[in-house]
């Protein structure tokens, strides 16, 4: 028996099954982290609150068939307090679900302040699952959006765990 042949049928069905994560590891500012594949980069302009200056939201997205990825980043006022920054957006994402958090939680990550958190989708049977970040003056977002099999799929997983920051 010819063992390359076996192995290479094994490799492509694990792939194909997704058990195999080979992620894209990615730098974005000084957040890097691992996503399930290539992501596309766009820039967009986010209008401030209260008539607050406009800000430039950098995002890579990666769309796949029963959910999403958004990470972005984005500059913080100078006198940003970014505990009740991180409960605000929290706060926006439970409004946009229109669902319940199940699970919230406060930690850091090299010493950066972030919040983790995941909403439930009732309209579509999805959810969020997000994690913000504090450092360096700037505002990170992770995000998951889909059916819950994606939000918490090992792959998932992985980009969640892969969060660090590059230092200087």
């Amino acid at each position: 028996m010819n063992i390359k042949p076996l192995l290479l049928t094994v490799a492509i069905t694990l792939t194909a099954t997704g058990i195999l994560h080979a992620g894209v590891e990615v730098e974005h500012a000084e957040l890097k982290i691992t996503l399930p594949a290539e992501p596309t980069r766009e820039t967009e302009t986010i209008e401030g609150p209260d008539g607050a200056e406009p800000k430039l939201q950098h995002q890579l997205i990666v769309n796949q068939p029963n959910g999403s990825i958004i990470v972005w980043h984005q500059d913080a006022d100078a006198n940003t307090d970014p505990q009740q920054a991180l409960e605000a957006a929290r706060d926006a994402i439970v409004k946009v679900a229109g669902g319940t958090v199940s699970e919230d939680k406060e930690f850091k990550i090299e010493g950066h302040p972030g919040r983790y958190f995941i909403v439930s989708i009732p309209k579509k049977n999805g959810e969020f699952r997000v994690a913000y970040v504090f450092a360096n003056g700037r505002f990170y977002q992770i995000l998951a959006v889909g059916t819950p099999a994606f939000t918490r799929s090992e792959s998932t997983n992985e980009m969640f765990k892969s969060v660090s920051f590059a230092t200087e």
